[in-house]
């Protein structure tokens, strides 16, 4: 599975390079191409099967062309500073297709020995016209039993994770 992912990274890394006149992919952008694109798979979300899911390097690549093609408006990158409400809006052009979205940042490393390892807490929400908040996957949950094997994300506001996966079966 590991080589899986590493050699669809670099497909996908390559991809990049040729449409973004061979700038590399930053690592941020990567992590969230893979999950907002990956195919799903075990139990909804991020688990400890599957990982984000299993790469899939078309959807990464065709999400990187529609990105050129909209002059940079499907793969947003930025700043964001203490306490500031960045928002986007986005046009959803069928609600036959489930919209996916990703926030992903590079964190601080964590002072040894912190109980919360997450420095810089950002979060996503989705908010349809019609006020009805999406949160993204938001951590693991306990299941039949007390293994890792069995216990699944639920979505709700994430204080964990630094890769948000917020998603819309029929967005308006």
């Amino acid at each position: 599975v590991q080589l899986l992912a590493a050699g669809a990274l670099t497909l996908i890394t390559q991809h990049w390079r040729n449409k973004y006149a061979r700038k590399f992919l930053p690592s941020d952008a990567a992590m969230a191409l893979v999950a907002v694109t990956a195919l799903d798979r075990g139990n909804a979300g991020p688990d400890y099967v599957y990982g984000l899911g299993v790469p899939r390097v078309k959807e990464a690549c065709d999400l990187i062309n529609a990105d050129v093609t909209a002059g940079g408006k499907q793969i947003v990158r930025g700043q964001v500073r203490h306490n500031v409400t960045l928002e986007y809006d986005m046009v959803v052009s069928s609600s036959a297709t489930p919209l996916r979205v990703a926030l992903a940042w590079l964190d601080l490393d964590a002072a040894a020995g912190a109980s919360v390892t997450l420095v810089n807490d950002l979060d996503l929400t989705l908010v349809s016209p019609g006020g009805t908040s999406f949160y993204p996957y938001s951590g693991l949950t306990n299941g039949v039993g007390q293994s890792q094997t069995y216990q699944w994300t639920t979505t709700g506001p994430n204080r964990r994770d630094n890769v948000e996966i917020a998603g819309v079966d029929s967005p308006q």
